[in-house]
């Protein structure tokens, strides 16, 4: 698809109505084509699933090392966060993460030798012959 056959969309992301329910245009973009430039932002957009499967996969090509928000100043304060960035970078702290809170690692967390605390009106319980500590991620509860 060359620049120019790029179809374009001053649709405004922000408003109320499409917070609240967005859905109708994110139907209108697609159907605008697998880019579409949104000139209201002065980017180009991806609506279409296969095209943003296809640019994650191209890291090189699509890198979110310079931020992955429209807002260039929240760009500028996560950079560096596993979101915003690249791999190396990005596959270390996927590796760090990915174990702890993965499915399958709050799947082992749940199986440990520690019975799982308990929280009532008065605090943390243990479990029999644990310590009250809350050591599950959220993710996994």
């Amino acid at each position: 698809m060359a620049v120019g056959d790029i179809p374009s969309s001053d649709v405004d992301l922000y408003t109320a109505k499409a917070r609240i329910d967005p859905y109708g245009i994110y139907a209108e973009l697609r159907d605008l084509g697998p880019v579409v430039y949104l000139s209201r932002y002065d980017l180009y957009a991806l609506p279409r699933y296969d095209e943003v499967r296809a640019a994650l996969m191209d890291w090189r090509t699509f890198s979110s090392a310079r931020g992955v928000f429209v807002d260039p100043g929240v760009n500028a304060q996560l950079e560096g966060i596993t979101l915003c960035s690249d791999p190396p970078e990005h596959t270390a702290m996927r590796s760090v993460l990915g174990g702890r809170c993965a499915r399958t690692g709050c799947a082992r967390s749940r199986r440990g030798s520690r019975p799982r605390p308990t929280r009532s009106s008065s605090g943390w319980s243990p479990g029999a012959g644990s310590t009250p500590s809350p050591s599950w991620p959220s993710t996994c509860r």
